[in-house]
């Protein structure tokens, strides 16, 4: 994987696991188009549908797994891009974990961009993630700062 931030010094991010960034991001790109009142209501099942965000898990998902996500019994928000972006993007936190060491790496040298620079990058990164998710995810993550 090339890099995808110069690497400079890191952004001053509180501490987060990468499970932790992973669910940040996959709340972000349900909110996008669909009530967050909806969404919010449900998350307890997203974390349990989804195995607690473990990304290993989560990018092990197969097809079974996909239409069992989609069934009315998961409880959660049943959009089939979304379930598929979540876990490619499971797949692809992996891959920024290897390359950077961790998501905090990752998230925190992207805080070193400007707004916009940031804002592009997790937008390119990210599965279903438009700028306007992108923008939601980076102001998310400046507040932590």
């Amino acid at each position: 994987m090339e890099h995808l931030l110069p690497l400079t010094s890191h952004a001053n991010l509180a501490f987060r696991s990468d499970e932790q960034y992973f669910e940040m991001l996959t709340r972000v790109i349900f909110l996008t188009g669909f009530s967050a009142h909806v969404v919010n209501k449900r998350w307890s099942a997203f974390r349990t549908a989804f195995d607690f965000f473990a990304l290993d898990a989560v990018a092990s998902y197969d097809d079974e797994r996909f239409e069992q996500l989609l069934s009315i019994q998961s409880g959660i928000v049943r959009n089939a891009r979304k379930v598929k972006a979540t876990i490619e993007n499971a797949k692809r936190c992996i891959a920024l974990r290897n390359h950077y060491g961790s998501l905090h790496a990752f998230f925190s040298d992207a805080l070193c961009l400007d707004g916009e620079g940031a804002v592009k990058v997790f937008a390119r990164t990210f599965a279903q993630m438009g700028e306007s998710a992108a923008l939601v995810f980076y102001h998310m993550l400046e507040r932590e700062a």
